[in-house]
């Protein structure tokens, strides 16, 4: 069974790189979506790009330490940024941005399985 455990250690540096990799990512693509914010449904972009988008590196940072609140974070703040473009928006918006963070739900997944994986 040392073959498993190995597998299961090359599997929780892998999804840590990853998170760190898109985090990266995604800061880089909110960086310039901050500079154009409208006056007329701030509330909505700002927790559309806070929770959606900003979260995501020190979020993949915690993870190293705690990969269940990592977890729980970044689905929340999913959840949190497309509540917040459905109402300013609609629809047709939600869908593109659940595009655009589906990431972020990978990672959630992937975190919660490294912090099961560590539990045992």
């Amino acid at each position: 069974m040392h073959w498993r455990k190995a597998l299961d250690n090359a599997a929780g540096i892998l999804i840590l790189l990853l998170g760190i990799v898109w985090g990266m990512i995604s800061l880089r693509k909110a960086l310039p979506a901050f500079f154009t914010l409208g006056e007329t449904r701030l509330l909505g972009d700002l927790t559309a790009l806070i929770f959606g988008f900003f979260v995501v590196l020190p979020t993949a940072i915690m993870a190293f330490w705690r990969p269940t609140i990592s977890a729980v974070l970044l689905a929340t703040g999913f959840s949190l940024a497309e509540i917040a473009v459905l109402v300013d928006y609609g629809l047709r918006d939600t869908w593109i941005l659940g595009e655009q963070m589906s990431p972020n739900l990978l990672l959630a997944l992937g975190y919660g399985y490294l912090a099961f994986s560590r539990s045992r």
